[in-house]
């Protein structure tokens, strides 16, 4: 198996306040170049759901050198570096026309039969093909630990507008969740330089979230969860700001 890549060109449409990618557009990117490759070893959307499949993620661990500004043109590269019994491992990296690396990440996902919201084996249901062993960020995606004494916290519903395909919230949305979780005057001075998540269950439409956010210099910790059932866990997610 060969690597996958594609260039991308920031619009203006993509980007914040400062000219430069929105933080929540990068996981909306590494989506779109998993999905293309995946269709290109063989089990991209249409195999899956024709064999009732699907991916759901479980762990995202990403870092932003530098978010790119607009109209510049960078690389996005992804493979797929491992396996598990049910998950997959993936690697992403973004260089700019130079060569400088932009952000990086590594990512698992795990192979689900929809009809029984169940992991299956990756052997028993996909084309062979043979991982890429270069891992991006050499992680295990450890157990994310939120501390009970939080200092903020964040109510809302989903929207309608965040449901995806399987008809639960997409994966980006929790990052920018998180992202948005914090005071305005720290959100404005500060900008994203590495983030870790771990995907509990999927929320769905007029799910009522809570976010529970902790605090401390430049890491946050946040806690993403139904509002009338803190045991009743979405996702927890780890920042570090600079």
């Amino acid at each position: 198996m060969d690597k996958f890549s594609k260039l991308y060109e920031v619009k203006n449409f993509q980007c914040g306040t400062d000219a430069k990618l929105r933080f929540g557009i990068i996981f909306n990117i590494l989506q779109d170049i998993a999905d293309l490759n995946a269709n290109s070893l063989g089990f991209g959307y249409d195999f899956c759901l024709q064999n009732n499949l699907g991916w759901v993620g479980a762990n995202y661990h990403l870092k932003i050198n530098e978010f790119p500004n607009k109209n510049e043109e960078f690389t996005l590269t992804t493979w797929i570096s491992g396996t598990t019994l049910v998950s997959s491992i993936r690697e992403f990296q973004a260089k700019n026309k130079l060569g400088k690396e932009l952000f990086r990440a590594s990512s698992q996902w795990a192979l689900v039969d929809l009809r029984t919201k169940r992991p299956v084996k990756i052997s028993d249901n996909l084309p062979k093909c043979a991982p890429i062993p270069e891992k991006m960020i050499q992680t295990s995606f450890p157990a994310i630990a939120i501390p009970d004494n939080y200092q903020h916290e964040y109510n809302f519903f989903v929207k309608y507008d965040e449901i995806d395909l399987y008809q639960h919230v997409n994966n980006s949305f929790y990052p920018l969740w998180a992202s948005e979780a914090v005071p305005f005057d720290f959100r404005e001075s500060h900008t994203i330089s590495e983030i870790e998540i771990s995907y509990k269950k999927p929320a769905v439409y007029k799910d009522e979230i809570k976010i529970k956010t902790y605090l401390q210099e430049n890491e946050s910790l946040h806690l993403i969860c139904n509002k009338n059932d803190e045991k009743n866990i979405f996702s927890k997610v780890k920042i570090i700001w600079k």
